[in-house]
């Protein structure tokens, strides 16, 4: 009988600690196997993505939230630009292995496979990009849902990584399987919170879009 009370206590922590994980408004995925099918699918599908975004910075040391809009454009395999627009101009561009950052009329250009840093943003980046979360080496993941959304929770692997990136949550429309918002969370709390709109899909993107001048 105490065994049986032993086991039905260590079960009871057990579902303690699962329904905790879970995020709030989210269970568990229960067929992984067809998302993570159709989801990759579509993933391959795409050559060029281009989306106007919001983005919601939180710092605990602010009153207010900081807020900026902009567009996003993305090509197979290995080129992304983040473009602020508002309330500031700063563009980011990924290109076969170089970080380019543009902030007013300054450029500066580092190779983000010197610096550990500069890596693990431009893998984040890229990987969370391109739809690729599923089979990246360096993210472990879970799957939840609810009626709208798919939600992809992904966490870092590497202690350099860990430093500046606690989980990143990935919502994936039910209708089309396409990145709806993307949420990284640091380890003090803070957040970036990206919501992506007006999706053109597969519509071709020319390269200079990828290249930076004054």
């Amino acid at each position: 009988m105490k065994k049986f009370k032993l086991f039905n206590l260590f079960i009871s922590v057990l579902l303690a600690n699962t329904l905790l994980a879970q995020p709030k408004g989210y269970t568990a995925m229960i067929d992984t196997t067809t998302f993570s099918k159709k989801f990759n699918e579509k993933s391959k599908s795409i050559t060029t993505n281009e989306a106007d975004f919001t983005q919601e910075k939180y710092i605990s040391v602010m009153t207010n939230k900081l807020l900026s809009k902009g567009k996003f454009y993305y090509k197979k395999t290995n080129l992304m630009r983040w473009e602020n627009t508002e309330p500031n101009n700063h563009i980011i561009v990924l290109n076969n292995g170089k970080m380019i950052i543009k902030d007013k009329n300054k450029i500066k250009s580092y190779d983000a496979s010197s610096n550990k840093l500069f890596k693990g943003l431009n893998d984040m980046m890229l990987t969370t990009a391109s739809g690729n979360m599923l089979n990246s080496k360096d993210y472990l993941h879970s799957l939840f849902e609810n009626e709208k959304f798919f939600l992809i929770e992904l966490k870092p692997i590497q202690t350099s990584t860990k430093k500046y990136i606690k989980t990143i949550e990935v919502l994936v429309e039910k209708t089309d399987f396409t990145v709806f918002q993307i949420k990284m969370n640091e380890p003090s709390g803070d957040y970036t919170k990206i919501l992506f709109f007006n999706k053109k899909l597969n519509l071709g993107i020319a390269d200079s879009i990828f290249s930076l001048t004054k």
